[in-house]
């Protein structure tokens, strides 16, 4: 199947479930009779959409905008940062339509632009950004931001202070000048919400905070978002509060603090084009004021250290022998903060680290999420009888874990080198290991040749791992020694190396081994992780494939070689007559993070319906168990009938609109009985509802919806949407085998071909993943397939019973639900992105192509996405449900 032919297979599937939902809605029994998810079909119309629901104008000249924006992306680029910085501009100058004041142009203009540079996938543009003022007295610009500005990331939330810069100056306005009571305040309130609110990953100093916010040249504020005042500097006319304002704090937080890089490196790209530069240079010195504090002198970064929780282990330390060694690459399950590890790996540490747990890592980046790689370097332990074992498979690692006496080397990390670049960090060298060795033996092909014969070199181009010491001592004549026969030389001393050399050259060859005396120099065969074994007598020490290790140190002058002050690395490539090239670069520090995730969505008392029950449900806020209640809810009026609390009359079924708020006497169990009857349905004992309803409008859900789900044992999300959530893995490549689907179905949905363009045929042939297609978890006795199976279930019911349409799914097995749509939401994000199912996994997270993961505006480092089966999203979801309280949108 070709991409063309996917999305448009894809396409008929969200057009035939829209039309179901569209027929259901039209019986009039929810708030509106369409469908309230819109389909968006690319990010221009998702940027207008947000900001039409604050700015109706930005709907009747959505073609325009949309027009200008794809001519801004021919001459700037597709998403670049200026584009949003120019439409923002010709926005708020009035270019499409006219604004009243300077202050709406300027908000409408800074929150496109937020809007284009998150993709139109975020609250914060409208949540985030809830006002803009210009200062009667000084002429300068406040900018207020609340919470939901965290949805934007930190890298976009202070891009808005560039858009908002570039707008003070197109409308002649002055730069911000704080008084020295104002950053004391600031300071103060950063502090506070720190101390008081929530920890943060970095807390600035009082020095960074000084700075900041003398340099930053607008007034950056917020509504309070806390009960909790500030410890000092109340009362300030300019900051109109006493209290805490967490928006504020974030962009001091997460935002300058952290993405000074950043927004430096963007600023060289484009400042002078954008009137940037002048009042953005400081950046540059804020960069050489900031020092990570939990880096020694060396530059080693300790920050991952900080708060461990109790029981979550520490895995490998920078500058500790035997930790995580730097591998770069990615495989086909790795990358987008996904680091690999060995399988082995996993075991030997009694699988703490399971797949998709999370890590905490010293770099790149914060964290990441857990993945295996068998390719990699393997963990070295040594047995309690003393024997050092290269453990090279799970099964192996299983076997003897209980005979583990010491973990000399862990094992690779692998990471991609778009994790470094994404998160600004400078590339460590890398270790000699057989990729880079493949290059190395491509550049002298015709000398290998004639060394070990041309199809045994092209063996090796295909399987550079698989190599005897034999040719490895051939080939390291042409180039350096293979990473196979390369140990852990760096922190030896001379004399250390000495004793090791003399140590070796004083073994006995016998049957293709070397026989060594077991004595304490056998401490220095483990410091150098080489694999060896004792004798069952415990007198002898037997090394195998000995040769290149000899060979190495053949001929060196042990007197010359005491004498030096070089690194034991250093000395072995002076002294050897082979290239040697390192073994080790960089150990990376590492502890245990988040375990993995994959658990159904449910909010404080774990709704089944969103239906007020008051105090009278109790503590398990129980709906079969109240008879009537006083609350405040919505009263819509039928003419013929009277009022109803619901959208429809119960009497004539006819739809009702306009609904006014009432405090009124609700007779619970009679609409309860009522609702039994619509559905023919048997009694159930719980049914949990809400305390009480807090939209806009207090429109309850009908008691039917609750029924049913309480009947599958479901739980709803504030939307009206049933949820789960896992953590996000990434794959781009799999075999029918690993996600537990048959060849024939595999066919059906388009894998014909494998990536090498065969028939599909076989279970063990390596498929590329469709960007949209998903693998969720099923493991345990109620796993997401589990879940999703019921759901699958409780919306045919609610087709059937309630809308009394055709059921859709018809879903026996979990099988059943393979081919057919989901839609994928990070948290705190409001448009999700539709994919289909193909598979299960037994790991605890959902496997996607990182493009699914990009489209939300997620990465997987160790963060987690909710999923939707689609048709319970376009029946049950409504604005109508959602709380007036800002951020409740996302």
């Amino acid at each position: 199947m070709t991409s063309e032919e996917y999305f448009k297979n894809l396409k008929l599937q969200i057009d035939g479930l829209y039309e179901i939902a569209g027929k259901a809605k039209k019986s009039g029994k929810d708030y509106e009779t369409f469908v309230e998810s819109k389909r968006a079909s690319d990010k221009y119309n998702r940027c207008v959409d947000i900001l039409e629901t604050v700015t109706p104008e930005f709907g009747k000249h959505r073609k325009d905008i949309i027009k200008r924006i794809r001519e801004l992306e021919d001459k700037f680029g597709v998403g670049s940062d200026e584009v949003a910085l120019e439409i923002a501009k010709e926005i708020a100058i009035g270019k499409f339509f006219k604004f009243e004041t300077k202050e709406e142009a300027i908000l409408s203009g800074l929150r496109f632009g937020c809007a284009y540079n998150t993709q139109g996938v975020v609250a914060a543009p409208i949540e985030g950004i809830t006002g803009v003022k210009i200062d009667k007295k000084e002429n300068f610009l406040y900018v207020y931001y609340a919470g939901p500005i965290r949805t934007a990331g930190g890298t976009s939330q202070v891009f808005t202070l560039f858009i908002a810069d570039y707008l003070r100056k197109t409308f002649g306005l002055n730069r911000y000048v704080p008084t020295k009571s104002e950053i004391e305040r600031y300071y103060a309130e950063v502090t506070d919400y720190i101390n008081y609110v929530t920890r943060k990953q970095y807390k600035p100093n009082e020095e960074e905070i000084y700075f900041l916010v003398k340099n930053v040249p607008i007034c950056i504020t917020g509504e309070p978002t806390e009960k909790r005042e500030v410890s000092r500097h109340k009362d300030l006319e300019r900051a109109e509060t006493t209290r805490i304002r967490g928006g504020m704090c974030l962009i001091y937080l997460d935002g300058l603090p952290l993405k000074a890089n950043k927004l430096l490196k963007k600023l060289k790209k484009y400042g002078d084009q954008f009137n940037l530069t002048d009042t953005w240079k400081w950046l540059e010195d804020f960069i050489k004021l900031k020092k990570d504090k939990t880096a020694d002198t060396t530059g080693t970064k300790y920050k991952f250290l900080e708060e461990v929780p109790a029981g979550r282990p520490i895995y490998s330390m920078p500058t500790l022998r035997g930790g995580f060694r730097l591998r770069y690459g990615r495989s086909r399950n790795t990358g987008s903060g996904c680091f690999g590890f060995h399988p082995a790996t996993l075991e030997i540490l009694d699988s703490f680290p399971a797949i998709a747990s999370q890590m905490k890592v010293e770099l790149p980046g914060k964290s990441c999420t857990v993945a295996v790689c068998d390719s990699i370097e393997s963990p070295i332990v040594k047995l309690k009888n003393g024997d050092v074992v290269k453990v090279d498979s799970q099964t192996k690692a299983r076997e003897i874990r209980p005979e583990i006496d010491k973990i000399l080397f862990i094992g690779d990390i692998l990471i991609s080198f778009g994790d470094f670049y994404e998160n600004g960090e400078k590339l460590i060298k890398s270790p000699y290991v057989e990729e880079v060795w493949r290059f190395d033996l491509k550049e002298k092909l015709d000398e290998a040749q004639k060394l070990i014969g041309k199809e045994r070199v092209d063996e090796l181009l295909r399987n550079p791992k698989d190599i005897s010491a034999e040719e490895a001592i051939k080939l390291s004549q042409i180039i350096p020694l293979h990473p196979k026969y390369l140990y852990f030389y760096n922190d030896f001393s001379s004399e250390e190396l000495s004793d090791l050399i003399e140590y070796l050259i004083s073994g006995e060859k016998k049957d293709n081994k070397l026989v060594l005396k077991n004595n304490e120099r056998k401490k220095l065969l483990e410091k150098a992780v080489i694999p060896h074994y004792v004798s069952p007598d415990k007198l002898y020490i037997v090394i195998e494939d000995y040769l290149p290790l000899l060979k190495t140190f053949e001929g060196i002058d042990l007197e010359e070689l005491r004498k030096s002050d070089l690194t034991g690395f250093e000395l072995v490539n002076k002294f050897s007559k082979f290239e040697i090239k390192e073994k080790l670069t960089r150990y990376i520090g590492a502890r245990m993070g988040r375990p993995e995730k994959a658990q159904e969505r449910k909010m404080k008392g774990s709704p089944q319906v969103l239906f007020p029950v008051g105090q009278e449900g109790g503590k398990m806020r129980n709906l079969a168990e109240v008879s009537q209640i006083v609350t405040e809810v919505s009263e819509f009026a039928c003419p013929e009938h009277g009022s109803s609390i619901f959208p429809y009359c119960l009497r004539c079924g006819k739809h009702l609109k306009f609904p006014k708020v009432v405090k009124k006497k609700i007779n619970v169990a009679g609409l309860l009985n009522e609702a039994y009857k619509n559905l023919n349905e048997s009694r159930l004992t719980l049914i949990k509802g809400v305390r009480g309803t807090s939209s806009k409008h207090k429109v309850p859900e009908p008691i039917e919806k609750g029924i049913l789900r309480a009947k599958h044992n479901l739980y709803v999300f504030r939307d009206g949407t049933i949820r789960y959530d896992m953590v996000n893995a990434p794959l781009t490549h799999f075999k029918p085998k690993e996600i537990h689907t048959s060849i024939e179905k595999l066919r059906e949905l388009g894998y014909k071909k494998d990536i090498y363009g065969k028939e599909l045929v076989d279970e063990n042939q390596i498929l590329e993943l469709f960007p949209q297609d998903i693998i969720i978890s099923n493991y345990g006795e109620e796993s997401a397939a589990d879940y999703f199976l019921s759901i699958s279930k409780f919306v045919d019911e609610e087709l059937e019973k309630f809308y009394k349409i055709k059921p859709f799914y018809n879903a026996k097995k979990k099988e059943d639900l393979i081919g057919h749509l989901f839609l994928d939401i990070a948290p705190h994000t409001i448009s999700p992105v539709v994919c289909r199912l193909i598979g299960f996994t037994a790991n605890r997270c959902h496997y996607a192509h990182p493009y699914l993961f990009a489209a939300t505006r997620r990465d997987c480092d160790g963060e987690e996405n909710g999923l939707m089966l689609m048709l319970d999203c376009l029946l049950n979801f409504s604005k109508e449900y959602l709380p007036t309280k800002r951020g409740s949108i996302s």
